[in-house]
């Protein structure tokens, strides 16, 4: 759901339209948010329209596993010339990483995993993140843990509500 900043309610929304203000190699660019599996030519001609750089799919926490939709959808974002960011939960990593073999790797292609922490800033201050390998020695130089306090005690990595609020409902 979008907020009506004005009002402070959800707005049901399909597409909306702004800068992306999270940091990722798109931070910056016109996008053109994609809410739940909307058709691929309708995605195009309002991306188009609107003359965005960036199309951000999955927006609003509505990502849908579908096999041929994220396939296809991609694809003919990437086709046109976009850079596409994929919004998903964690559990959906292996999924969309096979799925999107092809263009996993893209330069122009974002996975972005979502993490849902309620209440981050009142977490236990120990709570800790641990990038690990399938096995000891598999795959990775080693592993990789970070408190959430090192992130939320960071500025350089939030992005504020207030800076969501020049997006535009289409």
């Amino acid at each position: 759901m979008l907020r009506d900043y004005e009002t402070g309610k959800s707005a049901d929304v399909n597409f909306f339209v702004g800068t992306e203000v999270e940091n990722t190699q798109a931070k910056g660019l016109r996008t053109l948010f994609v809410v739940g599996l909307m058709p691929s030519n309708k995605i195009l001609n309002l991306a188009e329209e609107n003359e965005v750089q960036h199309i951000y799919l999955g927006a609003n926490h509505s990502f849908t596993p579908n096999l041929g939709w994220n396939y296809n959808t991609v694809k003919k974002c990437i086709e046109s010339g976009y850079t596409v960011s994929l919004n998903y939960p964690f559990n959906y990593h292996s999924n969309v990483k096979q799925e999107l073999s092809e263009f996993y790797t893209h330069k122009d292609f974002i996975p972005q995993i979502s993490f849902q922490i309620p209440n981050a800033e009142r977490e236990n201050p120990n709570l800790n993140f641990k990038i690990d390998d399938i096995d000891f020695d598999e795959t990775n130089n080693g592993v990789w843990c970070f408190d959430l306090k090192d992130i939320c005690n960071n500025d350089d990595y939030i992005t504020h509500w207030d800076q969501y609020k020049d997006d535009k409902i289409l």
